[in-house]
């Protein structure tokens, strides 16, 4: 058992924007709903090729954009853990290599009220 640890950083709006048009296609490879808000975790320690056989590919929703990937995960915040999460990685990569996007079904921004510079951690599933 692996568990990363990493610091909350700012995005660029977009998982806001994504997400709702990937919502059938998460439910249908992952069978659950996600929550919109994406959580961008500084982890220069984490190397998503270690997990390639962990990987569920979500298709895409519709010819203009392309299929993401996967990795099921818990995050971990304080003595919470929010199962139903997610590493995704999408095929055009907009963060630097040592940020991890989570998406998970949870609000988890918003039930925990997480700032900037919080840690939060995630377990590979």
């Amino acid at each position: 058992m692996v568990i990363y640890s990493g610091e909350l950083m700012g995005g660029i709006g977009e998982g806001k924007l994504y997400i709702p048009l990937y919502q059938d296609s998460f439910r249908d490879s992952l069978g659950t709903r996600i929550h919109p808000d994406t959580i961008n975790l500084k982890v220069p320690e984490f190397d998503e090729t270690f997990y390639f056989e962990k990987r569920i590919e979500i298709s895409s929703p519709g010819s203009w954009f392309y299929p993401i990937h996967c990795i099921p995960i818990e995050i971990i915040c304080g003595v919470s853990i929010y199962e139903d999460s997610y590493i995704i990685l999408p095929r055009i990569k907009k963060n630097s290599k040592d940020v991890v996007q989570l998406i998970s079904m949870h609000n988890v921004r918003g039930e925990k009220i997480l700032s900037l510079g919080d840690k939060l951690g995630f377990e590979i599933k």
